[in-house]
């Protein structure tokens, strides 16, 4: 998920890391983040800075403590660093050489949300669906219209302008709903809460769109799916099950793609960490897939329990696919080759431009930095 954004751009819930901050602290964030990344998300320096961890996740209790920081103070949760305050006079690159040891160390006092693995992205969506729907401060004026459809627990239901549902069913008894602005929901669809459909997307006739899903704006989707959290701009539009899990940006999967989230035996799932190198264990029952930006996979693909697929990865063919997919990887079940770095990047800008998104030098840079970073990671 992050070798292609930096990490506070991550969705879960309604918002990214990134929104949910502007959204607390009224104003707009600039990123930090990896150099190869820095060009396409700027940092910006002021005469006040305010640099926030981004694996934690805002809250009231949160934001109260780290506005109350000083310049050349910080806040640590434990010996985790949450937040530091700074000015443009002292602060200095790289970041690496960053010494804090001048500045007064403040214990935070409470429990709050963190990212520390990928799991939590869908372990935690459904309460941050809830969450984030205070920061919208909106209520469900927009009442469902088409008489054909049917609605459980109406004041748990917020439908933004301009948004065509036809013939669907809406409980959202366990959980809102949240449907944004230009969302098209075609007939026969049933969606349980609390769940989220962002800005554009469209469901496709008959799906299933169980608890603490988001799907992210400008998705297709369709088939079932079970709490899974889409970034944006992905495609899923045909049957097949999908659950547990959380999909990049960019990413198509094919008519048929189903995925497992259990264990026959019922036992713990692993899953490929990038940091170990290593097939390592959650602790978890379910967990499904894990696909980074435009990743694609063929018709009928099967994914395994605690499949993770890397980042612009072409794969197709029958059959239970490797449990860890790389980056660039091109192929099957039956062996792996390289996606070359220049047919992958045809391939999206024919994606991004079918939205009317134009690829820039500096998703071209990206592209080519990670196709080198994970060079190891592929067969010869």
């Amino acid at each position: 998920m992050t070798l292609s954004r930096p990490i506070s751009k991550i969705r879960i819930g309604i918002f990214t890391i990134a929104e949910k901050w502007e959204c607390v602290a009224k104003t707009k964030v600039s990123y930090f983040t990896a150099p190869y990344l820095q060009k396409k998300y700027p940092f910006q320096i002021e005469k006040d800075i305010v640099f926030i961890n981004s694996t934690f996740i805002p809250d009231d209790n949160l934001y109260s403590q780290i506005k109350s920081l000083k310049i050349n103070e910080s806040l640590y949760l434990d010996k985790t660093l949450i937040a530091c305050r700074t000015s443009d006079q002292t602060f200095n690159f790289p970041v690496e050489k960053w010494d804090l040891q001048d500045y007064k160390m403040i214990q935070y006092n409470g429990q709050p949300n963190r990212i520390q693995r990928l799991a939590d992205i869908f372990l935690m969506n459904g309460d941050q669906i809830v969450r984030d729907i205070s920061f919208l401060h909106r209520t469900n004026n927009h009442k469902l219209q088409d008489k054909y459809s049917m609605v459980y627990s109406e004041e748990n239901v917020f439908i933004g302008k301009n948004t065509s549902i036809k013939a669907s069913i809406l409980d959202a008894e366990s959980g809102p709903i949240f449907i944004d602005d230009e969302v098209t929901i075609q007939p026969g669809v049933v969606i349980g809460g609390p769940t989220a459909i962002l800005k554009g997307s469209v469901v496709s006739m008959g799906a299933k769109i169980r608890p603490n899903t988001t799907i992210g704006p400008y998705c297709k989707v369709g088939g079932e799916v079970s709490n899974v959290v889409f970034q944006g701009y992905s495609n899923k539009s045909h049957d097949g099950f999908l659950g547990t899990s959380v999909i990049g940006e960019w990413c198509n999967l094919g008519a048929g793609t189903n995925n497992s989230n259990l264990k026959n035996n019922y036992s713990e799932i692993k899953v490929w960490d990038y940091a170990e190198d290593k097939m390592t264990s959650t602790g978890l029952q379910y967990f499904g897939l894990i696909m980074g930006d435009h990743s694609k996979c063929g018709i009928n693909t099967m994914f395994n329990t605690g499949t993770v697929v890397g980042f612009s990865a072409n794969i197709y063919d029958g059959g239970y696919m490797p449990k860890f997919i790389p980056s660039f990887a091109w192929g099957n079940r039956h062996g792996l080759t390289t996606y070359e770095l220049d047919k992958a990047l045809i391939t999206a800008r024919r994606v991004m431009e079918r939205r009317s998104v134009i690829m820039t030098q500096e998703d071209d840079d990206i592209f080519e930095y990670i196709f080198n970073m994970t060079s190891k990671q592929r067969l010869p």
